[in-house]
């Protein structure tokens, strides 16, 4: 840890001397740094192994071998490990796992709330419909029955402001 941070001894401990607080020489996952030292080691190290954080979101590590690419997301304490050649993600994974305890979860199929769909043709769809749906449980609409719209499909909306001042003018 970068600063000195102290705690106060728990109750149980006993301690030769006369002590009453003790100073804590590695984080803990509760303590205020916690996070932002998990951040910096994971920085580093996926730094060391080649990566690059992407200019546009600092959660985001890019590496590219001989024309493949590996991505590396993080987002809190989970990892997204993807990329054009599978064995780039099998080398990257077991480095990582090399420094950090990991368990793979095989293939992502959800990450941050968003479904993530192969398709046939070697694309990959986003789709939210499970969040849909619990939005639609929760308000009480999930049995709804879609219908269609009672306006015609080329009425041309106008704010409020500009109708006011159209009913005025004739």
């Amino acid at each position: 840890m970068k600063e000195k941070v102290y705690c106060v001894i728990p109750e149980g401990v006993e301690m030769d001397g006369d002590f009453d607080c003790l100073e804590l020489v590695k984080a803990i996952y509760g303590l205020k740094q916690a996070s932002r030292m998990w951040n910096e080691t994971f920085d580093e190290f996926v730094c060391f192994m080649g990566f690059e954080a992407s200019a546009f979101d600092p959660c985001l590590y890019i590496k590219v071998v001989d024309g493949h690419c590996v991505l590396v997301l993080v987002y809190v304490d989970d990892v997204l490990v993807t990329g054009s050649s599978l064995e780039l993600i099998a080398q990257t994974k077991a480095d990582l796992k090399t420094r950090f305890e990991m368990t793979d979860s095989g293939k992502c199929t959800f990450v941050l709330g968003i479904e993530l769909v192969d398709e046939s043709d070697g694309s990959v769809t986003m789709c939210q419909r499970r969040y849909v749906n619990d939005i639609l449980k929760r308000f009480g609409m999930y049995e709804c029955k879609a219908t269609a719209s009672p306006v015609d499909l080329s009425t041309r909306l106008v704010a409020s402001s500009e109708a006011a001042n159209r009913r005025s003018v004739s």
